[in-house]
């Protein structure tokens, strides 16, 4: 971000100002593609264990209830 600036008009004169943006924002993307990517994983995992257990599911086995 240290590399955008725009120019905003100031009161003290015709001349604008450059200012620049300060942050560092990649932790916070980083937590959300986190976030995607294990939700992302868990569904596939969910239904991987319904369709290749489906009949463990209609035995009314407790382990595959678990």
């Amino acid at each position: 971000l240290h590399q955008v600036w725009f120019d905003a008009p100031t009161c003290k004169g015709p001349e604008p100002e450059r200012l620049f943006l300060v942050g560092d924002n990649s932790s916070s993307a980083e937590f959300f593609v986190t976030i995607g990517v294990f939700s992302f994983l868990y569904s596939m995992a969910a239904i991987s264990v319904y369709i290749f257990l489906l009949e463990k599911y209609r035995e009314g086995n407790k382990g595959a209830q678990a």
